[in-house]
């Protein structure tokens, strides 16, 4: 079983497990920042090419940055790609002044998993109450749920993909849970 430091993270291949029809796979991380403040504070305080989602459980992409998830009314995350342009954007969010927003460095928080293949939503759907069908959960939705009573973020990327993220201490345990649903299906 990995042990999920963060040199054990860096690696391109961490964790990869295949099925006939649904693969596993430990992501390489991505630098992630978590935004704080009503909607109106954090428009006006980021750089104008991020986009934010405003509606509940929904996902902006913006090209060549990452993906913005919204969590909570006040609270969003931002995936980052590990492009240069990523990074100068994230630094610029990072050291936004504004009375009413915040960024936080939120990337040591969450280990990423991915679930995909025909078989991905029966997969999360052995330990998830969430309606994963594509007409319920379509594309560039996320929420937050629990497996096995873990809690994790959940975002659908592609009709047949599912990004997990959850708390680096519980990896582990959710890694196993996955292996066992995976293999159980």
């Amino acid at each position: 079983m990995p042990s999920w430091t963060a040199s054990t993270l860096a690696a391109q291949s961490l964790c990869r497990l295949a099925w006939q029809n649904v693969v596993l796979e430990a992501s390489a991380p991505c630098p992630k920042v978590l935004l704080l403040g009503d909607t109106a504070a954090v428009l006006k305080a980021l750089p104008k090419s991020v986009g934010v989602p405003l509606d509940p459980n929904t996902v902006v992409r913006t090209a060549g940055l990452g993906a913005c998830l919204w969590l909570r009314p006040t609270q969003r995350l931002l995936l980052l790609s590990g492009t240069g342009d990523a990074r100068r954007t994230a630094a610029q969010i990072r050291a936004m002044n504004a009375p009413d927003a915040w960024a936080l460095d939120a990337g040591a928080r969450y280990v990423e998993f991915e679930v995909s293949g025909r078989g991905a939503g029966a997969v999360l759907n052995a330990g998830c109450s969430l309606d994963l069908r594509d007409a319920a959960f379509p594309v560039d939705t996320c929420a937050q749920s629990r497996f096995d009573q873990i809690p994790v973020l959940l975002l659908r990327s592609s009709p047949e993909r599912f990004e997990i993220l959850a708390e680096r201490p519980l990896a582990p345990h959710l890694w196993l849970w996955l292996r066992r649903a995976a293999s159980n299906t």
